[in-house]
């Protein structure tokens, strides 16, 4: 995966950067680490999980979070073509600017961001980035009819 990854993003040579499992849920994620200090996340997808179209609108969302500074988003770097969904081997891929951090606790306060600033953003972006707006895809919520 390492030479398909050199290939598809500006990482430098195979041997210029390591790759470790972080986490395995629905996707993979490495951590990638430059020789030169960069630092990277690499999402792998579970395929068939999302369609090319959403995934690439997701990446969208994130720029704009990230253009807008609602919050501090996960920033998806392009690839060397221009885009930043990769076929890396059989699966596909995205690359972002790694963030420190943490998982949440169960201590933590996450009320602030449920109902603050990227709540607000969520909803007005919600109208600004409609299904029909462009580039904007999302899964349709389907709930079940009451009787």
């Amino acid at each position: 995966m390492k030479a398909e990854l050199a290939r598809a993003f500006d990482l430098g040579a195979e041997n210029e950067f390591d790759l470790r499992l972080v986490n395995v849920s629905e996707n993979e994620t490495y951590r990638i680490d430059c020789k030169d200090g960069r630092r990277f996340a690499l999402r792998l997808n579970r395929p068939g999980y999302h369609t090319h179209a959403e995934i690439e609108s997701e990446m969208a969302w994130l720029d704009t979070l990230h253009t807008e500074q609602v919050i501090a988003a996960a920033r998806p770097i392009t690839g060397r073509n221009g885009k930043h969904l990769q076929t890396l081997g059989a699966r596909e891929g995205v690359v972002f600017h790694w963030q420190d951090g943490h998982e949440p606790l169960i201590s933590d306060n996450l009320l602030d961001f449920v109902l603050g600033k990227p709540s607000v953003f969520s909803q007005r972006s919600s109208a600004d980035c409609s299904a029909g707006s462009a580039g904007f895809i999302r899964l349709a919520a389907s709930t079940p009819s009451m009787p």
